[in-house]
């Protein structure tokens, strides 16, 4: 427990000194299947992670930071958590995980490949599915185009599926950096918070 507060400690401080209020943090013991999320707890979001599935230093520092940038991400923009008609399509997946990849990047400042992955795949592995990822992004975009106001399964951009090659595992995050990237390059990191969906919609037409 201690080493999640002592890993991310100053990362949450350089997440919310500009940009919002520090979100809580609460570390669980659970099976290891999920590494966390953020939640709404009253008028505020809090975020949880579960120690079992984060065995590296490494990973607790990126990914820990990820849920810390969703529950920020969701404080100042509260409509991308529960607006009803959104909140299971592909497209409100693909921007909040993209910003808050994004705002880990810049958090840690460390390599868009780190804030994707911290250390979970091998160093041959992450270079194999980057340049997958790179190779391919034309017919993502299109496909991620295609199902965006479509309900997300969770099965075929945003998860890892032994079932499937790795090339094929989270290449909505790839594409959701890509978009945050570039929306926050345009308007600002504390002005992309804020903005809706519809909003962001326009920047799609990029690809």
């Amino acid at each position: 427990m201690r080493e999640v507060y002592r890993e991310v400690g100053p990362a949450l401080v350089r997440l919310t000194e500009s940009l919002g209020p520090a979100p809580d943090i609460i570390v669980i013991v659970g099976s290891g299947s999920s590494n966390g999320h953020a939640f709404r707890t009253g008028e505020s979001f809090a975020s949880w992670v579960d120690v079992l599935a984060l065995p590296t230093a490494d990973q607790i520092r990126v990914f820990v930071t990820h849920e810390l940038a969703h529950a920020l991400h969701y404080t100042v923009n509260p409509s991308l958590y529960h607006s009803p008609a959104t909140f299971h399509t592909v497209f409100r997946k693909l921007w909040t995980e993209g910003v808050a990849t994004y705002l880990t990047m810049r958090t840690l400042a460390c390599t868009a490949e780190k804030a994707l992955w911290a250390d979970f795949l091998s160093p041959e592995e992450l270079e194999r599915w980057m340049a997958a990822c790179s190779q391919n992004e034309k017919e993502l975009w299109a496909e991620l185009k295609k199902q965006a106001w479509q309900a997300d399964t969770g099965d075929r951009f945003f998860c890892v599926d032994q079932r499937r090659p790795l090339e094929e595992w989270r290449t909505g995050y790839f594409c959701g950096l890509k978009l945050a990237s570039l929306v926050a390059t345009e308007v600002g990191m504390r002005s992309m918070l804020g903005l809706s969906l519809s909003e962001v919609e326009r920047y799609l037409e990029q690809w």
